[in-house]
Order: C-alpha cells, then sequence, then structure tokens
C-alpha cells in the first residue's frame, strides 16, 4: 500500500511540476531570447510579457532598460556626429582665413603692394584674418577643456554693479565703430558681491552679445544688462538678465538652446552658422559658480543667469 501511495505521488507530482515549470521557464525563455538580442545589436524589440503574473514587472523592466539603452546609444550617435561635424567646419573655416594671409603675405613679400596705402591694406586684411583663425583656435580649445573637464577656475569676489558695468561700456565702445548696436545696463542693486571668475563670466558674457550679433535678426540691435537680488531657498541669489530685441526662440526649441551642439541657426531666424556651443559654455561656466541660467521670450531673447551673493561680512568687494 504504502508503495503504491509513493507511485500515485511521484506521477502526481510529475503530472503538475511539468506546467509549473513550463510556466516558470517560459518568462525566463523571452529574457533569454532579449538578451541574445540586444547581443546582435538589436534594442528595438521589446520582450511585450503579456501574462499578469510575478514575471511581469521583471519583463516589464527589462524592457525599459532597453529602450533607455537604446536611447543612450542615439543620444551618444548624435553628439559623435555632431562633434564631428563641428570639428570638420572649424578645420575647413580655418583653412580659408590661412589659405588669405598666406596670399597677402606673398603679396608683400613679392611686390604686388606697391604704395603705402597697398601695403596697409594688406596688412590689415591679413592681421584680421588672424583675428579670425585666433576666435577658431579657441572655440577649439575650449571644447577641448569641456571635454575633459579640465577648465581651470580663479574665483575672487567682485563687485558685480561694477564689474557688469564696465563690461557694457568697454563693449559698446568696442562696437561703437563697427556696427548698429547698442549695450545698455540697468543696476538693481548696489556692493553686491559674487565670488566669480572674472574672465570666464566676461566669455559668459561674450557668448550672449555673439549669441544676439549672429541670430536676433534686428537691424538696430539693443541688448540690455539688468541686475538685482532676490531671495532664493539657499540665500541671496544675483540675478543678471541680458535680452536683446530681436525675434526670439521658437517656444518648443527655447528647452534646448543650452544643450551642446545646439545650432543657433535651427532656433532663430539667421543664416549665420555656429558651433552650437556658445550658449552651452555658458551654462556650464555659471553651473560651476553655482548658479543656474535659463532663457524666455520677453519681447526678444532673455538669457537669465543667477549665481549665490557672498555673505557681505566676508568679504571685501574687489573694485573696479
Amino acid at each position: 500500500t504504502g508503495l503504491i501511495v509513493i507511485c500515485v505521488l511521484l506521477v502526481c507530482s510529475q503530472l503538475f511540476t511539468r506546467p509549473l515549470v513550463k510556466q516558470i521557464m517560459k518568462p525566463v525563455q523571452y529574457l533569454t531570447e532579449a538578451t541574445v538580442r540586444m547581443s546582435k545589436g538589436n534594442l528595438s524589440q521589446p520582450i511585450a510579457y503579456g501574462c499578469n503574473d510575478e514575471f511581469r514587472a521583471v519583463c516589464d523592466s527589462f524592457d525599459e532598460m532597453q529602450k533607455k539603452l537604446r536611447q543612450s546609444i542615439e543620444q551618444k550617435e548624435a553628439y559623435e556626429k555632431a562633434r564631428t561635424e563641428m570639428i570638420s567646419d572649424i578645420s575647413h573655416d580655418l583653412r580659408t582665413p590661412l589659405t588669405s594671409i598666406k596670399g597677402y603675405i606673398k603679396g608683400l613679400m613679392d611686390g604686388v603692394a606697391d604704395t603705402e596705402e597697398k601695403r596697409q591694406r594688406y596688412l590689415g586684411i591679413a592681421y584680421r584674418r588672424s583675428c579670425d583663425m585666433d576666435g577658431l583656435l579657441t572655440r577649439l580649445f575650449y571644447f577641448s577643456r569641456l571635454e575633459t573637464g579640465n577648465m581651470p577656475f580663479y574665483k575672487k569676489d567682485q563687485n558685480m554693479k561694477q564689474f557688469i558695468e564696465t563690461y557694457v561700456i568697454q563693449k559698446q565702445q568696442e562696437y561703437e565703430s563697427k556696427m548698429d548696436i547698442e549695450l545698455s545696463f540697468e543696476p538693481g542693486c548696489e556692493d553686491c558681491c559674487c565670488s566669480i571668475d572674472a574672465d570666464q563670466f566676461s566669455r559668459v558674457f561674450d557668448n550672449l552679445v555673439e549669441n544676439s550679433l549672429k541670430y536676433a535678426g534686428s537691424d538696430a540691435l539693443r541688448i540690455d544688462f539688468h541686475v538685482d537680488v532676490e531671495n532664493g531657498s539657499g540665500g541671496e541669489m544675483l540675478r543678471i538678465r541680458v535680452s536683446d530685441n530681436g525675434s526670439g526662440v521658437e517656444p518648443e526649441k527655447i528647452s534646448h538652446v543650452f544643450e551642446r551642439f545646439f545650432r543657433g541657426d535651427e532656433v532663430r531666424n539667421s543664416k549665420c552658422e555656429g558651433s552650437g556651443l556658445g550658449l552651452y559654455v555658458c551654462r556650464y561656466i555659471v553651473e560651476a559658480h553655482g548658479g543656474s541660467i535659463g532663457a524666455e521670450n520677453n519681447g526678444g531673447f532673455c538669457v537669465t543667469v543667477r549665481i549665490p551673493v557672498t555673505e557681505k561680512e566676508q568679504v571685501k568687494c574687489t573694485r573696479f
């Protein structure tokens, strides 16, 4: 009787265990097949496990992981493509001024410029072309620093009202004889100190002004600088608003303007081409100072920079 009972139990065990094992191994088989597909580079086909059991969450998590991995690869490929295009564009752009410089120097050497007026004109053109090359090489230099994360910062407490006012005056003098552009400064605070790298923050303003020059699409360009202090959750923040009277940015694209390689000519009404790094460099520098940067359309394109204010009792501001 005991042997019969044991045999019956074994048979029943086999009858019930086999379907159970099959049911358990089904999602495992799905996962195995999905892993094989992924190893072959196929990241577009999800598992799509239809049963509503304990394995549903595992398979859904696998599909989500596969989706994020595919998005990451696509972003990396787009980044590599944009980086290659930028380096290729800069390399091509370097050849044009270099050829021009060589041609005008050769003209001077061969005596083609036989009058003082011609010699001065040739030298002036060669100098401007060399400045163009310097700008292109600076872009490559900053790009390499950004790529390796080795951008140096030498911070010092600055009186931001005087710092920005001095920058606007110098920039206005620089553009006064070149083009129809007006820069203005409206201070909303006095003796406000921030710990900044003066050279790097000047580059932030340079990039913002250059961005407006390229893409504003306005014949009589006006760029306004406004600075004030606001209270944030982490303490007082200096708010710097740089706005122009241009055509602004398409609303659906304005959130992307600070992304790496997001070209301005895709956003604003202009035929000018850029590297797509100007505003990205601004964000990098501002965030390295513990601040934030954002953009909006407000009668034109407006960029708002926020950086922490240094405690007044601990510092003495550098004055210009």
